[in-house]
């Protein structure tokens, strides 16, 4: 008479699945200009500006970001959105970098979520990069262009007059 067997292994991966977790938890993902400190600076953000232009004293990148971002009537600069529409252009490939870092979690692979943010930080980068030098809304003001070109400076773009701002934008995967 014959015998069936049936031979059952289970690996108890609960451990790297918390570890995973864990480590995916503890992690955040900074786009934009998210400090002038030495440990952003590290990952290739500008240092901050001298005086440029219109400013009478030494103003940072983010700074000169947010008044184009929401607009500064005190500075006569219109809102120009150029973070947010630019992260949103790209949301599909940020979306894909991070649920690599979330797989590489289920895995408990510390590597891979690394990689996975890092992903998705250059792919939103990317995505304000693009959006600005497609040229944002509204254009530049007569008066504007005319005190660029008295500067030697034959850019029509908002947002892009020496390339610093441009050049600036940057993430940051750090701990929360």
């Amino acid at each position: 008479m014959p015998f069936t067997f049936k031979i059952t292994t289970a690996i108890d991966r609960m451990p790297e699945l918390k570890k995973g977790l864990k480590d995916l938890a503890a992690k955040q993902l900074q786009v934009g200009f998210p400090s002038d400190k030495p440990r952003a600076l590290e990952s290739g953000q500008k240092a901050p500006r001298t005086k440029t232009g219109r400013f009478k004293k030494r103003v940072r990148n983010a700074e000169i970001a947010y008044m184009n971002e929401y607009g500064s009537p005190a500075q006569n600069i219109p809102p120009r959105p150029f973070m947010e529409p630019g992260i949103a252009s790209a949301d599909d490939a940020i979306v894909e970098g991070l649920t690599d870092a979330a797989m590489a979690a289920l895995d408990g692979n510390k590597e891979g979520i690394n990689m996975g943010f890092h992903k998705a930080g250059l792919k939103a980068v990317a995505g304000i990069r693009n959006y600005m030098t497609e040229g944002v809304a509204p254009p530049l003001s007569p008066i504007t262009l005319r005190l660029r070109r008295m500067r030697g400076i034959h850019s029509t773009k908002p947002l892009i007059a020496t390339g610093q701002l441009l050049n600036a934008v940057t993430y940051v995967v750090g701990k929360k």
